[in-house]
Parts: C-alpha cells; sequence; structure tokens
C-alpha cells in the first residue's frame, strides 16, 4: 500500500520539477515574464500560473489514471489517438539538430 506521500505528494513534486527546471531554470525568466507589471503584479502573476499549471497537472493525471496509461507512449496515443504518429514524428528530426552556436542560454544573437 503507497504511503500519501507517494501517492499525492511525489507526482507534485516531480512536476514542479519538470516546469520549473524546463522553463525557468535560470531566474532570469521569472523576471522577463513575471515583473514587467511590478513586484505586486509579478506576484500574482506567479500565483495566476500555478493555479493553471495545478489545473494541468491534475488533469494529466486524471487522464492519465482514466485511461490506465503508466507511460509516455501509451499516454500520448490515449490523447491523441491515431493522431499520436503526427506528433511523434518529429522527434527524431529534433533530436538530431546540431546544438546552438550560442555559448548562453540568454544570448539571443547568435
Amino acid at each position: 500500500m503507497s504511503s500519501r506521500f507517494q501517492r499525492f505528494v511525489l507526482p507534485g513534486l516531480a512536476f514542479k520539477a519538470v516546469v520549473i527546471g524546463g522553463g525557468y531554470a535560470t531566474g532570469r525568466e521569472l523576471a522577463e515574464f513575471f515583473l514587467p507589471s511590478g513586484p505586486w503584479g509579478g506576484i500574482a502573476a506567479m500565483m495566476l500560473a500555478m493555479v493553471i499549471w495545478s489545473g494541468v497537472c491534475v488533469a494529466t493525471f486524471v487522464f492519465a489514471r482514466a485511461s490506465g496509461a503508466r507511460d509516455y507512449q501509451t499516454f500520448v496515443r490515449a490523447l491523441l489517438g491515431r493522431g499520436w504518429v503526427v506528433f511523434e514524428a518529429p522527434q527524431p528530426v529534433q533530436s538530431a539538430q546540431p546544438p546552438s552556436r550560442c555559448r548562453h542560454s540568454w544570448e539571443r544573437a547568435c
């Protein structure tokens, strides 16, 4: 029997790590996206983003459970039906792209 931590907290922490690590890793993105409207506006925007991503996370986990998906490919096939092939087709091409010439991720003029 799994504990409450394993059922509820651990999946949320994994999702948070992917979203924050993938999108806001340097902290610069936080300043660019959320702080143009001032400190209080930035905090309000972060709270709104948290609510939206929490909803996406809940919907994803509920769908995965309802469809019996326990891995990525089963989840995508259940979500997209026969369209999963179109979604997956560009993956090898994207993986084969050469690395960026930029030395740093924040450089825009490469």
